[in-house]
């Protein structure tokens, strides 16, 4: 039985750009004592990742290790669900995952928005889709906002204090 530290909407929900076709929760738990045992005696990775689709929603659930693990990288997506300000479920030890995943806001995010689009404008330039257009910009005023405040904002809103950002 996998224990909740925290639940929250993430994805293009929590930057105010709802997707029809799905929403993303996103969640950090903690394996109860059995599993873990298990996991560390047989280097097995079972309850790492939860997955499931109820609906619309999209649940994906990272077990604490591997959660803290991907933020320390540092992962963009991960700080983004840490941070998010969309929360669902939260228990006394959410407090304690955002402290260190704002510890994790540093430059070397640079080259996580940098391959991300560069992936997105490699494989998915020609589709003039305008939802991998959003993703870009999203990446890039994230990345500049981020890199010039330290601050980790996911709302188009908290972009219009930059100067490249013109309504």
């Amino acid at each position: 039985m996998e224990i909740p530290i925290f639940v929250v909407i993430s994805g293009s929900d929590l930057y105010g750009i709802p997707n029809p076709s799905d929403v993303d929760i996103r969640g950090v738990h903690i394996l109860d004592r059995e599993l873990f045992v298990k996991n560390c005696i047989y280097k097995s990775k079972e309850g790492e990742v939860i997955n499931k689709m109820f609906g619309k929603c999209d649940f994906v659930s990272y077990e604490l290790g591997k959660f803290l693990r991907e933020l320390l990288k540092p992962n963009a997506n991960f700080i983004e669900i840490a941070l998010s300000d969309k929360v669902l479920y939260s228990s006394k030890y959410h407090k304690d995952v955002k402290e260190i995943a704002k510890n994790c806001i540093c430059k070397k995010l640079y080259y996580h928005w940098r391959g991300f689009i560069n992936h997105l404008q490699k494989f998915h330039i020609d589709a003039k889709n305008p939802k991998i257009c959003l993703y870009i910009l999203r990446a890039y005023y994230q990345g500049i906002l981020c890199l010039n405040t330290g601050n980790f904002k996911s709302d188009f809103n908290s972009f219009k204090c930059l100067d490249c950002y013109d309504d």
